[in-house]
């Protein structure tokens, strides 16, 4: 991949972004945002369901018995909708990706936040993946980021999130004022 002479987000105008991938990048994202969809898909069995249960969290952190029960009657009623949203926002993102044309993608805020859910998403099952849970752990993922694939796209999911949040963040009202 060369070096990149434009952001990789880059706001248009007031409800419009341009998100540049290179055309490899599309199609490894693509594949990866599938392998995705499919363990979501499943999160409710089956042995992948330690790699995407930190997109579920508990809703009830304190560790009493009433707050687990709680999460419990939590889990069963938002689960399914947790699901469908998730899964929603990865297809919105294929479709953004194999309707464009070129290396640029045009999003409107409804696409461009179906990115940033889906990078995230991503981010944090393959945090999972990695065994990574904390600061430390992230540290020594950083260090380990040309030793693998799924290291390598950590940190990169990590930057673009970085891009898309601060596009994202430029339709944000001004202190004081509006956007």
């Amino acid at each position: 991949m060369g070096l990149r002479r434009k952001p990789p987000v880059q706001r248009r105008d007031i409800d419009s972004w341009t998100v540049r991938l290179e055309v490899d990048e599309r199609e490894v994202l693509s594949t990866v945002m599938r392998q995705l969809d499919e363990l979501i898909e499943h999160a409710e069995t089956g042995a992948e369901l330690s790699v995407v249960n930190r997109l579920f969290p508990p809703a009830f952190t304190h560790h009493e018995s009433e707050h687990e029960e709680l999460d419990l009657e939590y889990q069963r009623l938002m689960r399914e909708e947790l699901i469908t949203s998730r899964r929603t926002a990865i297809t919105a993102v294929i479709t953004a990706f194999e309707t464009a044309e070129g290396n640029s993608i045009e999003m409107n805020q409804e696409d461009l936040t179906s990115f940033l859910q889906t990078l995230n998403a991503l981010r944090v099952t393959l945090a999972s993946a990695l065994s990574i849970i904390d600061d430390d752990s992230a540290a020594v993922a950083d260090e380990q980021s040309e030793a693998s694939p799924e290291h390598h796209l950590y940190m990169w999911s990590g930057w673009m999130l970085e891009w898309v949040v601060n596009a994202l963040a430029e339709t944000l009202p001004v202190e004081g004022g509006t956007s």
